[in-house]
């Protein structure tokens, strides 16, 4: 009796063998890459965005001496964003027109000059500030929406909204009554929590931004309103605390619940209207901190907004940046630069002026010694408790942007 070719055992062998030789073929297509594998150590390095050659690619130098400087990418693409996964050793950034695509994609590359950038995503929906999260996942905003990606696998959730909420977080526009909370512009900016179970999320409003704290579901979560603001900063902490700046706006007393997971269930629309009705306090500029439930537990006053907000890795002090600012705002532009000022009610609220010129952007080093910032078209260093003068890492070479600073810790000898 002959025997059979088609059965079921052997239609599942063949399927498994399309995955295999379908997936070695993309590992190898991208150059079969380990992830981190054999990346020397990244500790006391910056990566960074120039365009000393001409096109804005991503370099790594020494961050306490601008030495040392190589280009991780070198192609016309437009590359920007950089951020390190927790053990340096791997790099993500947003890349514009690489490998043929139109719109911003997410790329991941290891912290070594040499190494091939690696798509992690390519779809049509534009992408912008990754950042890598728990479980090695990393989040971007994708057209507006918060989504994570698992650079293993590829494998892509869409975090906020999720899909089962986009009906009733957008709402319809035929009045202000059926308008949703995000119908005003979407997301402006997110941070995710340590553990990944909380999402900070700044969206657009008619009036400003507002700061809202979500806690996603396996359909769909809750989202509570913490305040409100002309312009708002946030970042969580290691220890799951948020810290939020506001301008001209301030964190609510108690936060408001503005969903849950019945209300999307029922496709109840979640009003736009209770938010953009909120008063901004004009000439208002907190930084508060808020708890695991969205309480504020303890803040700072600032006599203006920043433009850069960033909070040392223990959480005591807090980095802020100011551009020049335009117009007739001299009270604003007497603060121009850089400040560092403790977090802590109780402690000494004196401010640190560690630069007077205009600050785009910042950086800590891991042990909070340092501080990382961009002024004009450089990058440069300064100790953090003032010690010495800022020193120019970049030199004038090219413009240069989009510090951060390695998480990678140097080893004990």
């Amino acid at each position: 009796m002959r025997p059979r070719l088609f059965t079921l055992r052997n239609a599942l062998l063949l399927l498994i063998a399309v995955g295999v030789f379908g997936g070695m073929a993309y590992w190898l297509s991208v150059g079969a890459p380990l992830p981190g594998a054999g990346v020397p150590s990244t500790a006391g390095k910056i990566v960074f965005v120039s365009d000393r050659n001409g096109h804005s690619d991503l370099w790594m130098m020494d961050a306490k001496t601008g030495d040392n400087a190589v280009n991780l990418t070198s192609d016309g693409p437009e590359d920007r964003q950089p951020v390190f996964s927790s053990s340096g050793s791997d790099i993500a950034f947003v890349s514009e027109k690489r490998n043929g695509t139109v719109v911003p994609q997410i790329y991941t590359i290891d912290a070594k000059a040499g190494s091939k950038a690696i798509p992690l995503t390519n779809t049509s929906a534009s992408k912008d500030q990754p950042r890598f999260g728990a479980g090695g996942r990393v989040f971007y905003l994708a057209a507006g929406k918060l989504s994570a990606t698992d650079p293993a696998n590829r494998e892509t959730d869409q975090i906020f909204p999720e899909a089962d909420e986009v009906r009733s977080l957008i709402g319809s526009s035929d009045s202000e009554e059926n308008r949703g909370i995000l119908s005003m512009g979407g997301i402006v900016s997110t941070s995710v929590s340590p553990d990944g179970k909380r999402i900070a999320a700044v969206i657009k409003t008619d009036v400003g931004q507002a700061l809202l704290l979500i806690m996603p579901g396996e359909h769909a979560g809750q989202g509570t309103l913490l305040g409100v603001g002309r312009r708002i900063l946030c970042e969580f902490l290691a220890d799951g605390r948020l810290v939020a700046s506001f301008a001209d706006g301030s964190p609510l007393r108690q936060p408001q619940p503005l969903y849950n997971a019945d209300m999307i269930k029922r496709s109840l629309t979640v009003p736009a209207k209770p938010i953009n009705d909120l008063v901004l306090p004009v000439g208002n500029f907190p930084v508060a901190v808020f708890d695991a439930q969205g309480t504020v537990v303890s803040g700072v006053p600032l006599p203006f907004g920043p433009d850069a907000m960033v909070v040392s890795p223990d959480g005591t002090r807090v980095a802020i940046a100011l551009a020049q600012s335009t117009g007739s705002d001299v009270k604003k532009s007497e603060y121009v630069g850089l400040t560092v000022l403790p977090l802590a009610e109780s402690a000494d609220q004196s401010a640190l002026r560690l630069f007077e010129e205009s600050v785009k952007s910042l950086t800590w080093s891991p042990d909070g010694t340092q501080i990382a910032f961009v002024s004009g078209k450089d990058i440069y260093n300064v100790p953090s408790d003032g010690n010495a003068q800022p020193l120019n890492l970049t030199k004038g070479k090219g413009a240069n942007s989009d510090p951060t600073w390695s998480p990678a810790k140097a080893e004990k000898k």
